[in-house]
């Protein structure tokens, strides 16, 4: 069947305008309340190049152009489900370039400010049955979204520690494991870049899983397909905390999902993070033993700059029961002595003395609150999982390894080989409740959109509304 294209240029012989469609299209975005973490709407879309846009012929150059408006929205970014450019084609999104030849099933381009985004298309008129493009998606800011909410801008303070103000050489070297993330174009949260006993500096990230699936997604692939990754994004002591977006930081996109189970969320990154950084690939212990002496927290609570939280021990172990899909969270309960966490915090890991990374942060309450608690998923529950290659953390990160226990390290100035990351293999997530000797009582059903948290004290069980 010939293309709509070949169809116009059997009946244009001349230099003329190839109309496909002149109408722009208008999306509205809602104006309902949003959790702090959130900083765009998902808007559905449908827009496919072969039937919508405006064709141009100029000599032997076809033009290809479409305007997206969203009232009232402070950025747009796209979800494309298909680009193929072949060679000698461009694509220009606002002021984002691409070339041919490139074929992509999923790209999430990033933020650019402004109510409209113009998509521009060029290619020699011969090539042109080869183009295609198709957008299922626009996430419309209806914030700044490199501006921290005003949520957590109110908590700064006490609740605020700059991560650069320690004096810790070694929380500092355990920091240049932590990153910001943006989760489908419309949520932060931070991530934990991770070691293996394999020794090989695969780029391993640590996050939770609430960050895509309390967002809507009920997919791990597409989800790691949105992610971007804010490297080395601190402030000075003493200096006002920025957004992790800003000035100073590097940036990276793009990651394969690996595995998951209860509220942890494992992606392989599609590139290393830059050696200039000296990124740190932190340790871990998943024995599950009471952590011993005092317990960090790095973060990029409210998509700002690295923060830090501190705590003497763990105060109870925790159960949240159906946390997410029928699972039974196990966690680590601990309240901050020194700082705290907010929305965006969420996926931070939890740091014993020695740097090992023993969970990773599920739910809370703000450290302004009357007994403010944080619930750190435990990093042994993931570990042996379901028992699948997709449903358990220890395939990746100790194959062929009977470890539990390894320490962090930094491969800066190592030869490494070309990274190859093969793509996902998604396998279905186990319903079974976990069971946990130290668990305490007391549980709590929590919803996708809405979690509590559970802290026990004996017999007796607390509910907080969570911030995360």
């Amino acid at each position: 069947m010939r293309t709509l294209l070949t169809l116009l240029f059997s009946l244009l012989i001349s230099a003329q305008a190839l109309a496909a469609s002149s109408s722009v299209l208008t999306l509205d975005a809602t104006q309902e309340t949003h959790a702090p973490e959130t900083f765009a709407e998902a808007l559905p879309l449908s827009l496919d190049a072969r039937h919508d846009g405006e064709w141009r012929l100029q000599g032997e150059t076809l033009t290809w152009t479409h305007t997206v408006v969203v009232h009232d929205a402070q950025a747009l970014a796209l979800e494309l489900d298909a680009l193929r450019l072949p060679v000698g084609a461009s694509l220009q999104i606002g002021d984002t370039n691409w070339q041919g030849p490139l074929d992509a099933t999923t790209l999430f381009t990033r933020h650019q400010p402004g109510t409209q985004l113009l998509l521009k298309a060029q290619m020699p008129r011969a090539v042109a049955d080869d183009f295609m493009l198709r957008v299922v998606q626009v996430q419309a800011a209806f914030r700044d979204p490199l501006a921290p909410p005003a949520a957590v801008s109110a908590k700064a303070g006490s609740c605020t520690v700059n991560y650069s103000c320690t004096a810790d050489p070694a929380v500092q070297q355990w920091g240049r494991a932590v990153v910001a993330l943006i989760v489908l174009n419309t949520a932060t949260c931070t991530g934990t870049l991770m070691n293996n006993t394999a020794d090989d500096a695969r780029p391993y990230l640590l996050t939770a899983k609430h960050c895509y699936s309390s967002a809507g997604s009920t997919d791990p692939v597409r989800a790691a397909a949105s992610l971007r990754m804010a490297w080395n994004a601190v402030a000075s002591c003493g200096s006002p905390l920025a957004s992790a977006w800003g000035s100073g930081a590097t940036f990276t996109e793009g990651a394969v999902h690996r595995a998951q189970y209860g509220d942890s969320w494992l992606v392989e990154l599609t590139s290393r993070p830059p050696q200039g950084l000296d990124p740190w690939y932190s340790g871990f212990d998943a024995g599950d033993q009471l952590p011993a002496g005092a317990l960090t927290g790095l973060h990029h609570a409210g998509g700002m700059q690295k923060q830090l939280l501190s705590a003497g021990t763990v105060s109870l172990t925790t159960r949240l029961t159906s946390f997410l899909l029928g699972v039974d969270l196990l966690g680590w309960a601990l309240a901050p002595q020194q700082g705290g966490a907010a929305a965006g915090a969420s996926g931070s890991g939890l740091f014993d003395a020695r740097g090992q990374l023993i969970g990773t942060l599920s739910t809370g309450v703000a450290c302004d609150a009357a007994d403010p608690q944080l619930t750190y998923a435990r990093l042994a529950q993931a570990w042996a999982g379901d028992g699948t290659v997709g449903g358990s953390l220890k395939p990746w990160l100790a194959p062929a390894s009977n470890a539990t226990v390894l320490a962090g390290k930094s491969f800066s100035g190592v030869s490494l080989p070309p990274l190859v990351v093969p793509p996902a293999t998604v396998v279905p997530e186990s319903t079974a409740s976990a069971t946990d000797d130290l668990a305490a009582g007391g549980s709590l059903s929590a919803g996708l959109l809405l979690l509590l948290l559970l802290a026990c004290v004996g017999r007796m069980a607390a509910v907080q509304r969570s911030i995360f």
